[in-house]
């Protein structure tokens, strides 16, 4: 995913790469350097998404997150509400915290953008993380990121059409 050169290039590498670029250290052996850089990115994108939930120290609750909360313990859904939301607050449920379920939509969301960008740039790093920090900088992603409520799926649905049709 990301070339030789640019900003995500610069970990340091020293000891742990041979000269072929293969990765020495056992966690890392096997797996080609695009997958690891990728999933750094992906990691650091989550955290920076995330920062209005370590601000605040809860997700961002909404008036109708009750709704969404209500449905996922009576599985009664209003019939103006989605039921998908509800569903994934039902499965998070099992590890009683909400804050699960906005590092899934961080995830979801940095995958998407990441990939996004790729298709937009190639695999140009430096143009790939310019880009994304300008997105968490400039844009209120992170803030719609972390609110308890299904609205993130509309972000999601024109950036999946654009990678995925």
């Amino acid at each position: 995913m990301f070339g030789r050169s640019g900003i995500l290039n610069c970990l340091p590498t020293a000891g742990f790469m041979n000269k072929s670029g293969r990765f020495l250290t056992p966690l890392f052996r096997g797996m080609p350097e695009k997958t690891i850089l990728f999933t750094i990115c992906l990691i650091g994108l989550t955290a920076l998404l995330l920062y209005p939930v370590y601000f605040n120290g809860f997700p961002i609750l909404n008036y109708d997150t009750g709704t969404y909360l209500e449905s996922s313990l009576t599985f009664k859904v209003p019939p103006d509400r989605p039921i998908e939301y509800s569903l994934l607050l039902t499965v998070v449920r099992a590890t009683h915290s909400l804050g699960l379920v906005v590092v899934i939509q961080a995830l979801i969301t940095g995958y998407l953008l990441i990939i996004f960008l790729q298709s937009c740039f190639g695999y140009r790093s430096y143009l790939i993380t310019s880009s994304l920090v300008g997105v968490v900088l400039l844009t209120p992603l992170p803030i719609v990121v972390s609110f308890l409520y299904p609205d993130i799926t509309s972000f999601w649905i024109p950036l999946a059409s654009w990678i995925f049709f």
